[in-house]
């Protein structure tokens, strides 16, 4: 019986923290109390050589926001900057094509271009 009492008031001790902490930012105050552990959930330190401990690559604005929870010492800079997307200009096939007519065959017999 106190084992039980021991852990519903740590329990209890934990959750009124984090939620002061989750008040604390802005960015959190719409969220659910369901969705901010469910965001800590995903947050995951490794060790790393048996010594230093390192943490996962996230977004730009999930590190911001743990810097703003204490989670992190500071934001971390993404390692390449982001692609443009889609072909690169110049690399267009720039060979001449066939003209896309279609042909057609007049009463002698003769091949007929339509957009001639």
């Amino acid at each position: 019986m106190l084992a039980s009492n021991f852990v519903d008031f740590l329990s209890a001790l934990m959750g009124t923290r984090m939620m002061r902490a989750f008040d604390g930012v802005d960015e959190m105050e719409p969220w659910s109390y369901e969705f901010a552990l469910d965001f800590l959930r995903c947050v995951k330190i490794c060790r790393v050589d048996g010594d230093e401990w390192e943490n996962e690559r996230y977004t730009v604005q999930d590190s911001e926001l743990l810097v703003k929870l204490g989670l992190l010492e500071r934001p971390l800079v993404p390692e390449d900057p982001p692609k443009k997307k889609g072909r690169p200009k110049g690399s267009k096939d720039k060979r001449p094509r066939k003209s896309r007519t279609t042909r057609r065959k007049n009463m002698d017999g003769v091949n007929e271009s339509t957009f001639d």
